[in-house]
C-alpha cells in the first residue's frame, strides 16, 4: 500500500473556488484502479490551508493517477484560475517494517 500526503495552499480568498474546482478531479480519482481512498481536507486553523490524503494499493496505481487527463486538467485550472500559492508539497510512504 502506498499513502500520499499533498499540502497545498490556496489562493487567498479563493479556497472555496478551489474545492469547487477540486470536485470533478476527486471523483473522477475515486473510481481510478488502484484508489483505496481519496480525500481533500480543509484546515482548521488556517483558511487557505489544504491537504490531500490519499491510499494507493501500488505505486503503479499513483502514477498513473498522476498521469490522468482529470488531473492535468485540475492542475491547468488551477493555473488558469490562479487558485493556488506555490507548490503542492507532495510525501509517499509506504508501510515501514
Amino acid at each position: 500500500m502506498v499513502i500520499v500526503s499533498a499540502k497545498a495552499t490556496a489562493t487567498p480568498g479563493k479556497r472555496d473556488a478551489f474545492i469547487k474546482a477540486a470536485q470533478e478531479s476527486i471523483a473522477a480519482t475515486r473510481k481510478e484502479e488502484g484508489c483505496i481512498c481519496y480525500e481533500l481536507y480543509a484546515s482548521t486553523e488556517h483558511p487557505d490551508k489544504l491537504m490531500y490524503y490519499e491510499q494507493w494499493t501500488s505505486r503503479e496505481a499513483l502514477d498513473n493517477h498522476l498521469k490522468s487527463a482529470h488531473m492535468i486538467k485540475f492542475g491547468q485550472d488551477k493555473i488558469d484560475n490562479a487558485l493556488q500559492v506555490g507548490d503542492v508539497d507532495v510525501a509517499v510512504f509506504t508501510t515501514a517494517g
